[in-house]
């Protein structure tokens, strides 16, 4: 599972490619069944965009070649030892906290 807030990025020569996000999803039953309610459309080429990666996403017909990263935290984060920890910390990465998670959900697009 997904703690929720994700940041995505993509990049390459691309036009297109949006990421359609359903903010209002209940986050329960058929994800089709979103697809009539109200959504918003995030330019990921532009710059990193946090968005609820629980609720109800897909991406955008896309014109060329993109390459999207997305990054996201594991809802059970806080089970990792402390060798995984400190890998993290050696490669450079910041291990979440539930003061950064909630940085994030604050910056989440709204419906």
């Amino acid at each position: 599972g997904n703690e929720g807030p994700s940041l995505g990025l993509a990049v390459g020569d691309f036009a297109g490619g949006g990421l359609r996000s359903w903010p209002g999803d209940s986050k329960k039953g058929d994800v089709n069944l979103i697809r009539t309610q109200p959504s918003v459309v995030l330019d990921l080429k532009r710059r990193p965009v946090v968005f609820d990666g629980n609720c109800g996403h897909c991406m955008e017909p896309v014109d060329g070649e993109r390459f999207s990263l997305i990054f996201f935290t594991m809802r059970r984060y806080g089970r990792a030892d402390g060798a995984a920890r400190r890998a993290l910390k050696k490669a450079g990465m910041e291990f979440p906290t539930p003061e950064s998670l909630e940085h994030l959900r604050e910056r989440l697009p709204k419906q």
